[in-house]
């Protein structure tokens, strides 16, 4: 069962927070808030102040702070797309 969603941005986020909302959204990405600490984007997790992330399908989480989470789904979303595009 997936985790509830919250209003995206939340009074006191942290600067981390913020920043990584703002990139997900200028990348046109499906983010959406799990948690206070939470990012939820398609198949990642991301805790942007601890600088950790995993995917759904592999649930042990890496650490690299927004460089190898925005790495990671970059690649992601990349075949993401490439996908849907075979698909038409």
């Amino acid at each position: 069962m997936p985790k509830k969603t919250m209003d995206l941005r939340q009074p006191g986020d942290s600067r981390l927070m913020s920043q990584t909302i703002a990139w997900c959204a200028a990348q046109g990405l499906p983010v959406r808030r799990v948690s206070p600490y939470q990012l939820k984007i398609g198949v990642f997790n991301f805790y942007p102040d601890k600088g950790t992330h995993n995917r759904d399908d592999l649930p042990a989480k890496k650490v690299g702070g927004f460089p190898a989470f925005k790495d990671a789904v970059l690649r992601w979303w990349e075949a993401e797309n490439a996908q849907f595009k075979q698909s038409l």
